[in-house]
This record gives structure tokens, C-alpha cells and sequence, in this order.
């Protein structure tokens, strides 16, 4: 699946959420009608593929007038037939039947649901303004509707545990969304929860206790069969607009460094050689060959055997009797 992430910073947001800054997040320079028309015919001009979509994100969607959606719906409009459709971003408390009849008649066939917890107690902290109870009703609802239900979340907001975090990620697999999203929350500057933390109101979760949560989210999303499309703030974000919190350009990468790490301890053979997809060498080699210390460490080894498969990327990592072209 190809997307063309197009942001509209903000638009149609009943408040600002307390750590909300998009234009930091998305470094959204120019939203103009001119500049999106542009990009999206790019984009369908160099993808000829079906399977890609165009994407409405940084706002509410659904709570902008309708006049402003179909002005933004029309921008796709003469390439809808070689689309899959269209996918936006909105909120839980933002959605109606009408409008998704609206919705479905202009081509959009995903809906991203900025849910961030299924804690009422997180929600409130947070000042979201819906329940949990609203949540998961927006997010049945959207399904029933006949649209892909993608589901963001944002653990570490204020009064979240790591036990909240847990019935969270229960919750969204119960929901069985076509993906999911993990946003950890990195404060950053201009927003209400910047204030909060300069206050000694709030403290954020440290990068290795986000890579932990994670950790936890991403494996009982892959038991699940749900695919967790995105971890982590985009890498490009300013180092001058983040205060504080677990903010790492490849936080995504770490998450699955560990998840190999544990899943190649549990099945290693001893007097065998590794093979890895060609596509995956990064994982071991990269953050300082982190990977292949842990694994040596753990392990007791001075070096670990290793074949590297090019020709398929989707295999599984597995052990063979083969001889090893490097020694890491």
C-alpha cells in the first residue's frame, strides 16, 4: 500500500489537545489547494498501481465544513478510479451516519481514528473530551459503515501506566482494526503539556521504558494478526521543538531489535548458521551492532555465523547446516 500523507495542521480541531503541535510534528510548510493538486498528481502519475491512497492528515477531518471536504475530496476526484480511495485522520467524537454516507459517496475507504487511550482515566487527564465508551463505539461503528478502521494510539499521556496501557492495546485488538498506529508521547514546545512538565506536572516515559511498552503493544499486535503500521514520531521532527520525553529518529527499528532479540533467543541452535533476509541486515548491524551484542552477550558467543538471503525477503529467520559467509 502506497500513501500520500497530505496534512492539514489543526483544521477542523474543536481545542488544542494538550500536546499537540502539528506544525512540529508534520513541518507542514504549505497546505495550499494549489500545492496539494500538485502532489497528488505526482503521486498518481508515478504509482500506477491500485493499491494506494491519498491521505487527509494533521487535523479533524470530519469537522470541517462540508464545503471544505468536498473542496479537498475534488483535489482527488479526477484520479479516484486508479485509487484505492481516499483515507483521513479524525476524531472518535467527530463522526455521524450522515456523514459517513457523505464520506463513502466521495471514495474514502479509511478511516484513522485518533483514539490515543480506552482509559476513561487517561482520557481525562488528558482532557480529550469523549469516554472510552465513545471510543469504541466511534470504532465499531466505522467498521459497520464499511470503512478500514486504523487505530492511533499515544501511550505515556498523563495518569497512564503501563497496566492502562495494556487493556488499551486488549481493547484495540478486540476491535480488530485493519492497523494500528503507536505514537509514544514526546513533549513538545507550545503546547499545554510542555507547561505541565515545566511545572513538575508531568513526567514522560523514558526511551527505554516507550521501547518496553511498545515491545509489549507490537507483539500482541503480531499475535493478533493486526498489523501495527507506524511506531514513532516522523524522524525528520526539530530537535528545537522537543522538551522532553522518548523521541528517537529509528524508535520504530529499536522496538523490533528487541522483538528479534527475544524471538531468536528462544529458538537459537547452537553449531548452526543464522540466515537473515537481505533486507533485514540493518536490524543487527545498525545502533552500534546493538543486536548482535545483545545476542553475543546473552549468548556467550565470540561470533555469531551468519548467511544472508538476497534473493527472498520475506523468509523466515532460521538455522542451517550451511557454511557461514560472515562471522559478526
Amino acid at each position: 500500500m502506497r500513501i500520500l500523507p497530505l496534512f492539514i495542521p489543526h483544521q477542523g480541531c474543536p481545542f488544542a489537545c494538550i500536546y499537540c503541535n502539528q506544525f512540529s510534528i508534520t513541518q507542514s510548510k504549505d497546505e495550499s489547494i494549489a500545492y496539494f493538486q500538485k502532489l497528488i498528481a505526482d503521486f498518481c502519475h508515478q504509482n500506477t498501481a491500485a493499491d494506494k491512497e491519498v491521505a487527509f492528515f494533521g487535523g479533524t477531518f470530519t469537522a470541517l465544513s462540508r464545503e471544505l471536504q468536498e473542496e479537498y475530496f475534488d483535489l482527488a476526484a479526477p484520479y479516484i478510479s486508479s485509487l484505492r480511495g481516499i483515507r483521513l485522520s479524525t476524531r472518535p467524537d467527530a463522526l455521524s451516519a450522515d456523514g459517513y454516507k457523505f464520506l463513502k459517496d466521495r471514495g474514502v475507504s479509511t478511516i484513522e481514528l485518533g483514539i490515543q487511550s480506552f482509559s476513561d482515566e487517561v482520557l481525562i487527564a488528558s482532557r480529550r473530551g469523549y469516554s472510552a465508551k465513545t471510543a469504541v463505539s466511534a470504532c465499531e461503528s466505522v467498521k459497520t459503515a464499511g470503512f478500514d478502521l486504523v487505530i492511533q494510539l499515544m501511550p505515556g499521556l498523563p495518569s497512564d501506566t503501563f497496566s492502562s496501557f495494556s487493556a488499551t492495546i486488549d481493547q484495540a485488538i478486540e476491535l480488530q482494526p485493519q492497523g494500528i498506529r503507536l505514537y509514544p508521547t514526546v513533549v513538545l514546545e507550545g503546547t499545554r503539556l510542555a507547561d505541565w512538565y515545566a511545572a513538575g506536572k508531568y513526567a514522560p516515559l523514558s526511551l527505554e521504558e516507550a521501547i518496553s511498552w511498545l515491545k509489549t503493544g507490537q507483539s500482541r499486535c503480531s499475535l493478533a494478526g493486526i498489523n501495527v503500521i507506524k511506531t514513532g514520531l516522523h524522524s525528520d521532527l526539530r530537535a528545537i521543538d522537543i522538551v522532553a520525553g522518548p523521541h528517537h529518529p529509528a524508535i520504530g527499528e529499536l522496538v523490533q531489535i528487541e522483538l528479534l532479540y527475544d524471538e531468536l533467543i528462544s529458538k537459537w541452535q547452537p553449531d548452526m548458521t543464522l540466515e537473515i533476509p537481505g533486507n533485514k541486515k540493518s536490524l543487527f548491524l545498525g545502533h552500534g551492532r546493538k543486536l548482535v551484542n545483545m545476542l553475543k552477550k546473552k549468548l556467550l558467543l565470540d561470533k555469531i555465523a551468519v548467511t544472508i538471503n538476497k534473493e527472498n525477503r520475506d523468509i523466515e529467520y532460521v538455522f542451517k547446516k550451511v557454511k557461514a559467509q560472515y562471522y559478526w
